[in-house]
């Protein structure tokens, strides 16, 4: 459904199987029939939307950490790795590489929501925003999606921190 099969970044406003997406890991389906793409080592999240065809979300393909509070197309991902969805469309990005939980609010705007971008294991019953992470992996929301669940490889746990309003 998308991608070449070569590690690349391009193909953005173009049919998503001419598309090249560089070591994909997390897909997410919008109520609309939209997937949601991890684009994990591109360092950003694309859609394949319902025309067939496909766009950068979040990230600009270069590795880093900028853009909270700005358009998520202009902020910077360092491995965008697992994606949760919410109803209300917002998404949460695992963040990788900069030890971070994202969100892109329904109008596109992006912040940091958990971590304090240290590679490490603190944080219980603090703030998110204090909190340090190993490598996160895939997230999933609670049933009543007012708390996010965290697969932080790096320390061999699953974490949970409650969203913030």
């Amino acid at each position: 459904v998308a991608g070449t099969g070569r590690d690349g970044y391009a193909g953005d406003g173009g049919p998503a199987t001419e598309a090249d997406l560089y070591w994909p890991s997390a897909l997410e389906l919008t109520p609309e029939g939209e997937l949601l793409i991890a684009d994990t080592r591109n360092h950003a999240v694309r859609v394949l939307r319902s025309d067939g065809t496909i766009e950068t979300v979040a990230g600009t393909g270069v590795a880093g950490f900028a853009g909270d509070d700005g358009p998520a197309t202009e902020a910077q991902l360092d491995e965008p790795y697992g994606l949760a969805l919410a109803d209300d469309g917002t998404l949460y990005i695992a963040d990788r590489e900069n030890f971070r939980v994202r969100r892109v609010s329904p109008d596109g705007t992006i912040d940091t929501i958990a971590g304090d971008g240290e590679n490490g294991f603190t944080g219980d019953g603090v703030p998110a925003l204090e909190a340090s992470f190993g490598h996160l992996g895939r997230l999933a929301l609670d049933e009543g999606q007012d708390a996010l669940l965290l697969a932080d490889q790096s320390n061999s746990c699953a974490r949970r921190i409650r969203l913030p309003d």
